[in-house]
């Protein structure tokens, strides 16, 4: 891979988006893993690391959400922002990145309010009234979904309660049955509440 990624060593910009542009993924790679590789690594690790993604993981999103609809993101790209300031390739990039991570966690973090009126945490967790706390508390529990140790029960459990598809849907997604889909969420439902409360993972 390194015999591919140094060759875009001394290109410009421009020229690094014109290579995507004409079909050579490789410059994309080079662009994400060399140009943004640091960036990218700060911002799943600390900002959004909540979510819980990998570096490779990240990389591979910003991939696919910058290649949909045939790079017409990169094609936006003028060198300058919004006000006329220089703006590089990387930094126009991580701001599509940044974005994109912050929609994902907003979605996450949406339909949390689902998991506090639960009959058996009511006791221990109030529901919080400042914005802040409940963002805090959103993200918490998000961390304690990606905290599942079964993969397909926390696949589950995002597809219908978080991202609110219905259970055939979720079914077809998974390559399974309804009834295994509601199996899964229900355990996985169950274990949330065992990290969730008091004396939990993340209590």
């Amino acid at each position: 891979m390194d015999f591919h990624l140094n060759q875009y060593d001394g290109l410009q910009d421009a020229d690094i988006v014109a290579c995507i542009q004409n079909g050579d993924e490789w410059a994309a790679v080079y662009l994400l893993t060399v140009r943004c590789g640091p960036s990218l690594k700060y911002l799943v690790q600390f900002k959004y690391r909540s979510l819980n993604l990998e570096y490779d993981e990240a990389v591979n999103e910003v991939f696919m959400h910058l290649r949909h609809g045939d790079w017409k993101a990169l094609q936006d790209f003028r060198g300058a922002n919004s006000s006329g300031r220089s703006c590089s390739l990387a930094h126009y990039v991580l701001c599509i990145a940044a974005r994109l991570f912050q929609r994902k966690l907003g979605r996450a973090m949406k339909e949390t309010a689902w998991l506090l009126p639960l009959d058996e945490m009511e006791e221990h967790c109030a529901v919080p009234n400042d914005h802040e706390e409940r963002r805090r508390l959103g993200a918490e529990v998000i961390e304690a979904i990606m905290a599942l140790e079964n993969p397909s029960d926390r696949q589950a459990l995002l597809l219908c309660k978080i991202e609110g598809r219905d259970v055939q849907e979720v079914a077809r997604i998974m390559n399974t049955t309804p009834g295994n889909v509601y199996t899964r969420c229900s355990r996985a439902v169950s274990r949330l509440r065992q990290l969730l409360v008091p004396g939990g993972l993340h209590a």
